[in-house]
């Protein structure tokens, strides 16, 4: 098990304590009920560690991996229900006396244990609609002709996204008609020998000017040379810290992601700029937006338009607001200077449970014109 498995599950550890301490103690009274819920919230969390196997390390069946999936999600929704519990707790307190105060917590509990049915019911609904069409029309300088470009992103091919998924993706994305199709990252999320054919199938995707792909964080963790492999097979560009001219039209500059520095293979704008045609607008794939804080606008780079990935829009809110303190960006499109657009796509598929909130999957329409 890798060491972001181990990290997640000891902050999954501290969302089940917190469960308990802050919820449950206050809504169940009962000694014995108190037992059962304590042995679910263990089961929850043994079901935890067993995802990550079976996510990472063994085969499991469907069915099962599903169920697994989903206690990731209640561990989320635990934690969720704790702080709903708390604030509810000190707002109702406020106006009652001391002797009032035990059948007010109980008040808060169960009101936090409404908000759990509410908030997984909702997510798991959400988490199961098929990614939209998300359009935009951005102007870029120097553009010769409009063109209609497709970006996918966090597919996370394995475990729940398989044949099926990609099949009815790919036939979307085919619709649409795009010139150019970008693919910005954690395109895949199990080892290759395990998702081949449903790799395979992304390069049925059709465009005129061809299909680009740059690496994830996930990438790193089954074997980045045999998802370069895989994409080749199907033959998608990958471009790994490289750039290529396309058409006479535009460059499309790549770069490995950020979690590449920690093996040997970081990301290198300068590297990747070295082929640029100066006289063309050029558009960055970079998984993780960060990236254009980090790099693309310290260095004033001379890119016209960055699309990201990685935050999945939060996927489940309110961790949105986590994310956005880690990235800096969440979702959507954002002004970077007077050069550079960044737009960040929500994700294609998801992490974990089947569970978003307020940040459904996208498929994104990027229509370019000419400024």
């Amino acid at each position: 098990m890798n060491l972001f498995s181990l990290l997640v599950l000891s902050v999954f550890a501290l969302f089940h304590y917190v469960g308990y301490r802050f919820w449950l103690s206050y809504w169940v009274q009962n000694q014995n009920m108190r037992r059962l819920f304590i042995f679910l919230l263990i089961i929850n969390y043994i079901a935890n560690v067993a995802y990550f196997f079976a996510r990472y390390e063994i085969e499991v069946p469907l069915w099962l991996y599903h169920l697994l999936s989903l206690s990731i999600g209640m561990s989320f929704i635990v934690m969720l229900s704790s702080v709903a519990t708390i604030v509810l707790r000190y707002l109702l307190l406020i106006p009652f006396s001391r002797n009032r105060r035990k059948s007010v917590k109980k008040m808060a509990a169960l009101g936090g244990s409404v908000f759990m049915v509410g908030y997984s019911s909702a997510a798991i609904y959400e988490g199961h609609l098929f990614p939209q069409v998300e359009s935009v029309q951005l102007t870029i300088k120097n553009l010769k002709q409009p063109l209609k470009a497709v970006q996918l992103s966090d597919l996370h091919i394995g475990g729940l996204i398989g044949e099926s998924y990609v099949r009815q993706l790919v036939e979307s994305v085919n619709r649409l008609q795009a010139d150019i199709i970008f693919l910005t990252g954690d395109m895949t999320d199990s080892p290759i020998h395990q998702i081949a054919t449903s790799v395979a199938l992304l390069g049925d995707m059709q465009s005129r000017l061809g299909i680009y792909y740059v690496l994830g964080n996930h990438e790193f963790f089954h074997g980045v040379s045999d998802a370069l492999g895989a994409m080749q097979s199907a033959g998608i560009r990958s471009l790994l810290n490289d750039c290529a001219v396309v058409d006479g039209l535009i460059n499309v500059v790549g770069v490995s992601d950020l979690f590449g520095a920690k093996l040997g293979m970081p990301p290198d704008l300068d590297k990747a700029l070295e082929g640029v045609d100066s006289s063309l607008p050029t558009i960055l794939l970079a998984h993780q937006p960060r990236f254009v804080k980090e790099f693309v606008a310290q260095q004033n780079a001379p890119i016209d338009l960055v699309l990201s990935g990685h935050t999945h829009g939060g996927q489940i809110a309110p961790f949105s607001i986590l994310v956005r303190m880690q990235q800096g960006f969440l979702k959507g499109l954002y002004s970077v200077n007077e050069r550079t657009q960044l737009y960040v796509n929500r994700g294609t598929g998801f992490w974990g449970p089947p569970m978003r909130l307020m940040s459904r999957a996208e498929i994104t329409l990027l229509e370019l014109k000419p400024s």
